[in-house]
């Protein structure tokens, strides 16, 4: 499970949702899977379920969709704008 760090604020602007990380200053852009991953941790559900559901609407195979969902989820990670809650 994660949540949004406590150190950012986020706004939807059209289709993107910007990001502001407190601790450096920086604006981060949020588009496609990012995104979806940011309302899915915003709402509380569940990362899985979100696999799962692009899974069974896009056609892709299991492994690729929860591979992608990692590798973005890691990037979030490292630029300090969720953490992981244990």
């Amino acid at each position: 499970m994660y949540k949004i760090s406590d150190q950012v604020m986020s706004t939807e602007v059209g289709s993107d949702i910007i990001v502001l990380n407190l601790n450096d200053g920086e604006y981060y852009g949020l588009t496609h899977l990012s995104k979806e991953i940011w309302k899915t941790i915003e709402s509380n559900t569940s990362i899985e379920e979100l696999i799962k559901e692009v899974h069974m609407n896009s056609g892709m195979d299991y492994e690729t969709v929860s591979k992608d969902f990692i590798d973005c989820i890691d990037q979030l990670k490292e630029m300090g704008l969720i953490i992981e809650i244990v």
